[in-house]
């Protein structure tokens, strides 16, 4: 978890202002309590050094086991019960200090059980044969040469790629390649070469290492063998000695010719929009964003406004005139007025008519005094959108406020019957009501276009109904409810920076490849389950990730099995690309003397299973009810976890609950979505929840790790803190690395009423404050005199101290480890009513209808016991 790299474009200054508000009154709720003492009370310093555990991890058996109980909406919360447990050795995910600066260096180069560092953990990749973690990772490193092996440890198996992932600062990029005529590949599986192809005769064959066959070697790419066989040339060609590289296409794979980008922002003009300040952020944002745009002179631009009409604006030849307006009236089919050439904008050659028209379209929105009768639908603006940019690609950026009411996939306004949460017919609430967005996301792929729609509303929007249009092209999400403009106005500024500034690949195709014995069995991406070769999206972004699961249904005869990954698309460059990662596999045996399944858990990757745990069954929340879901989670970690006990553990003690040290902190991933919207019990929003699960479903795992396990730091005692003898937390090492302090137990237990905390959950950044916080801490951070004072600070705005200045470097240093994605920075007082904000993140803690971490510790101890046959 180290800070990432960002594109040239983006290496500098991120601090365009976005404009303020006065902020709305927040909602009032519950504040923070702190718990009475009782068995689970923890010491009051968390001990950053955690026992290092040998291969398992035990723990004493506490209680029996209660099945899961479909808890009725309205249940009280009741109180915890006593534990003998020892909450402080429970596996947590950890950030140390001293990892924070010295970074683990790891090879990918293949060795017996292989395993790559966690997401959350500090390393430096080192390429040499593998794929790098941050790229693909695999849920094992290692399967059985029997597919009954792998089948027996109950671990899904799959990969999640990030194939846009920008590497960290102290990593080199993924390098690119070029032949000089076509791509030297596999003539019968169309693998790509890799450093796993065997060159033999002399160097005029090779031997595709994914299905053995023989093959020629092009002249123009002979070179001779040299000792061991390898070729003269091996660390000449990154193709040859690299896990990831990119290949330029060749003319014959440009099926169509490349133009420009286009982009597209479809803005809600309307009083509502106006009022929130929604509809003056993204005009002024855009002003501030455009010089930062990579590639401007591949990309062209283009405005239209909605409210009961759709408005398109033609600029006129000389700049001191109005903008001709043509207003579509026709809201039940798409009707484009003109051109695409007459409305769209190259960003570096038309900058100054891009100006005028963002200062005409900010003047717009001065001057609306009543709100349009009947807004039109997100369906008719984004069917005259797509209308409009055809037969070019690019993106669609939809801004509204308003649910689809009237127009194409109009949606009748209706409350939700609360009385269905729980029964068999919640799932209804997640299905779409209108197959229309289905249909259009279909034109839209086919088109080559995607939507990111970016949502301020207050009552339901019906995103089950319209995400699909988002979802099936490769789009983006950004959702606001209940929008503050003063709070959310920051969120949406940097939100659209980053949607504007990141890498995306355009008009993709990806497919996997597997060793004989191992196939590609489904995609998961936003859309859910995808059973298809080839996986074709409109687009794919830097910040996002695909699951792939894979199953082994043969037996394999060879001591290494092989996935490699290929993705062919058009960069921003308008350069049509190849991008390949190449991963072996170690295969063991269970006749060779090994115990075969624990080597299996020894490679097992926690992020990634509980990535694919999550994705294969978050989008059957359309078709069960949330307790199958979250049983069905439940009934996977019992599954694992009773494997490793039967086939690597059977003689520990039955009073002790074993966990596999590579994945010991699964239990605790996925306990915590029950406590999110996506899976919580009870009346959520529908919005909400169908949010949550397209970031789950979408997002990297930098996001996710902090999504699952919100990472809590203690902050207010930071300059005392020394690490390596040399310097200070939240300081920046000679190369330019922040010092880190280490995180907590994300827990009450751990905050005291007279300490400053940090909070990361991947959404936000939560600095709370308790209510006894030293008086001067308060001043040099927030440059306040008072705790009293603090209530009319919401958003952290750095002062210059040197404590505020190292909180700030910390903040950043966190940011980046999400490619530069900025999320806000919230402080929330103890006993304020926001402190609830920070309490429902506090992941291990008993929280109404939930159980804490050790308690559902207990009952996973309780399943695996009732499962016997150990």
């Amino acid at each position: 978890m180290e800070e990432r790299r960002l594109p040239p474009h983006l290496r500098r200054t991120q601090q365009q202002q976005p404009i303020n508000r006065e902020p709305e009154k927040p909602v009032q709720q519950p504040p923070v309590q702190q718990r009475q003492a009782n068995a689970y009370q923890q010491p009051q310093h968390e001990n950053p050094q955690q026992q290092q555990y040998a291969g398992q991890q035990q723990y004493p058996q506490q209680q029996q086991y209660q099945p899961q109980q479909n808890f009725p909406a309205q249940q009280t919360e009741q109180q915890r019960k006593p534990s003998k447990i020892d909450v402080d050795q429970i596996p947590r995910p950890y950030i140390k200090a001293e990892e924070s600066i010295t970074y683990q260096q790891f090879s990918t180069a293949p060795a017996p059980l292989y395993h790559p560092p966690s997401v959350h953990q500090f390393y430096q990749t080192f390429d040499e044969g593998n794929c790098g973690p941050r790229y693909m990772r695999s849920s094992v490193y290692a399967i059985g040469n029997e597919p009954s092996i792998l089948q027996q440890t109950e671990i899904p198996f799959g990969i999640v790629v990030q194939p846009l992932m920008e590497p960290s600062l102290f990593e080199q990029e993924i390098p690119q390649v070029e032949f000089t005529n076509e791509p030297l590949r596999c003539q019968r599986c169309k693998a790509y070469v890799s450093p796993y192809f065997q060159f033999c005769d002399g160097g005029n064959s090779y031997v595709c290492n994914i299905c053995k066959m023989k093959n020629q070697v092009p002249p123009d790419y002979y070179c001779v063998l040299g000792q061991g066989n390898q070729r003269g040339d091996k660390f000449q060609r990154d193709e040859l000695h690299k896990g990831c590289y990119e290949i330029i296409a060749p003319t014959s794979y440009i099926k169509k010719e490349i133009k420009n980008t286009l982009i597209l922002l479809c803005i809600e003009l309307t009083q509502i929009s106006v009022a929130k300040g929604v509809y003056s952020q993204v005009i002024s944002s855009l002003q501030s964003i455009l010089d930062t745009i990579p590639y401007p002179d591949k990309t062209d631009i283009a405005f239209i406004t909605f409210d009961s009409k759709i408005q398109f604006y033609n600029i006129p030849q000389t700049l001191t005139g109005e903008p001709q307006i043509i207003v579509v009236s026709e809201i039940d089919e798409a009707n484009v007025p003109l051109p695409p050439e007459k409305l769209f904008l190259n960003i570096e050659n038309d900058r100054d008519k891009i100006d005028y028209m963002l200062e005409k379209l900010s003047k717009f929105g001065e001057t609306i005094t009543q709100q349009a009768n009947q807004l039109v639908s997100v369906g008719t603006v984004l069917s005259n959108a797509v209308q409009l940019m055809q037969p070019r690609s690019g993106r669609i950026l939809y801004f509204g406020c308003s649910a689809p009411r009237y127009g194409i996939g109009k949606l009748p306004q209706k409350p939700t019957d609360t009385k269905l949460f729980g029964t068999d017919q919640e799932k209804l609430f997640y299905q779409p009501n209108d197959q229309a967005y289905v249909k259009l996301g279909q034109s839209c792929l086919k088109n080559h276009i995607s939507v990111d729609l970016f949502i301020a509303n207050d009552e339901n929007f019906e995103l089950a109904t319209v995400s699909p249009v988002s979802n099936i092209t490769g789009g983006s999400i950004y959702f606001y409810p209940h929008y503050n403009q003063q709070i959310n106005g920051t969120e949406l500024h940097y939100a659209l920076y980053r949607n504007l500034t990141r890498s995306y690949a355009y008009d993709l195709i990806m497919t996997v490849r597997t060793s004989p014995g191992i196939i590609l069995f489904d995609y998961f991406t936003g859309s859910g389950k995808i059973s298809v070769r080839d996986l074709e999206l409109s687009t794919l972004n830097s910040d996002q990730s695909i699951a792939i699961m894979l199953k082994q249904e043969e037996k394999i005869l060879d001591p290494e099995a092989y996935i490699q990954y290929a993705l062919l698309y058009t960069n921003q460059q308008g350069q049509r690309v190849i991008r390949v990662f190449n991963l072996q596999l170690q295969v063991v045996n269970k006749n060779s003397g090994n115990n075969a399944w624990h080597n299996i858990f020894k490679t097992g990757d926690v992020d990634c299973i509980a990535s694919l745990l999550s994705r294969k069954n978050l989008p059957n929340i359309m078709v069960q009810q949330i307790r199958q879901i979250r049983q069905t989670l439940f009934e996977s970690v019992v599954n694992i976890l009773h494997a490793y006990r039967k086939y690597c553990s059977s003689n520990s003690p039955a009073g002790q609950l074993i966990l596999p040290e590579a994945i010991k902190i699964l239990p605790l991933y996925l306990q915590t979505l029950a406590k999110r919207d996506l899976l919580k019990y009870g009346n959520v929003r529908i919005d909400n929840r169908i949010f949550e699960i397209h970031l789950v479903l979408t997002q990297s795992m930098h996001f996710l790790t902090n999504f699952f396990y919100p990472k809590l730091f203690p902050i207010h005692d930071i300059n005392n803190q020394l690490v390596a003898d040399k310097y200070y937390v939240g300081t920046l090492t000679d190369d330019e690395k922040t010092v880190l302090p280490h995180n907590i137990a994300t827990t009450i237990d751990k905050i005291k009423p007279d300490g400053i905390y940090l909070l990361d959950t991947s959404q936000f950044i939560y600095i709370y404050v308790g209510q006894n916080a030293d008086q001067q801490l308060l001043q040099n951070l927030f440059g306040v005199n008072s705790f009293a004072e603090l209530s009319s600070i919401e958003l952290f705005t750095k002062i210059e101290t040197d404590y505020s200045t190292k909180v700030q470097n910390i903040i950043e240093s966190l940011q980046q480890t999400r490619g530069g994605t900025y999320v806000p920075v919230r402080v929330v007082r103890q006993n304020s009513p926001q402190a609830s904000l920070v309490q429902q993140k506090l992941v291990e803690d008993e929280q109404q209808l939930e159980k804490s971490y050790a308690d559902y510790l207990c009952e996973l101890h309780g399943a695996i016991q009732n499962k016997g046959g150990v």
